[in-house]
């Protein structure tokens, strides 16, 4: 009940200003969606730590930390046999666990799942065959891949970008979700031929 009377306290207060409260819609100012989502979140904060020792979060987070550990050994296995030993199931395992920890505790989604998935190893495969093609130090590379995605994401929380997911419909997820899907078969029919041949 607390939650929702500081909900409610917060949306009263917004309303009075005339800004408004629906994440996807802009305030126009700068950082605005985040100020507004941490003066939402702020008194709840000490409390959704709190709450979380008891049973049924325990439970829940014993079950996200195996739904994330399973596919980090078999995509750090691919991983590593794409990247020729830069990337592996080390490394998978303990940036899936790095950046968990980073999201539940600095974003809105404390059961957000962050972890490698398909898209994560084609792209890294792509970086690695580039970088190899043309003599570049794929870690370093990698890194500022890395940056640069953390500016633009940064860029994009200062602009209030968010909104933009109103206009991605689940056709957009599906497409992206085939062609991923057609990497990896095909993938398997290549190694299955090669192993034959």
């Amino acid at each position: 009940s607390d939650v929702c009377s500081s909900d409610l306290k917060f949306k009263k207060e917004l309303e009075e200003k005339g800004e408004t409260v629906n994440p996807l819609s802009r305030t126009r100012k700068f950082w605005g969606a985040m100020i507004n989502d941490i003066k939402r979140r702020y008194p709840l904060y000490l409390s959704d730590i709190k709450d979380g020792f008891n049973a049924h979060c325990i439970v829940s987070a014993l079950f996200v930390y195996f739904a994330l550990l399973s596919p980090a050994v078999p995509f750090g296995g691919l991983l590593e046999e794409k990247t020729n030993g830069f990337l592996g199931v080390s490394e998978t395992v303990i940036g899936s666990a790095a950046g968990g920890m980073f999201c539940s505790v600095f974003l809105g989604q404390p059961l957000l799942i962050v972890g490698v998935t398909g898209p994560n190893v084609v792209f890294e495969e792509a970086l690695y065959h580039l970088c190899d093609s043309n003599g570049y130090n794929f870690l370093a590379l990698r890194w500022w891949v890395g940056f640069w995605m953390l500016l633009i994401t940064w860029s994009f929380t200062a602009f209030e970008c968010s909104f933009l997911i109103s206009y991605f419909t689940r056709f957009t997820e599906e497409i992206f979700s085939i062609l991923i899907s057609l990497m990896f078969i095909v993938e398997s029919f290549k190694k299955l031929a090669k192993v034959t041949c």
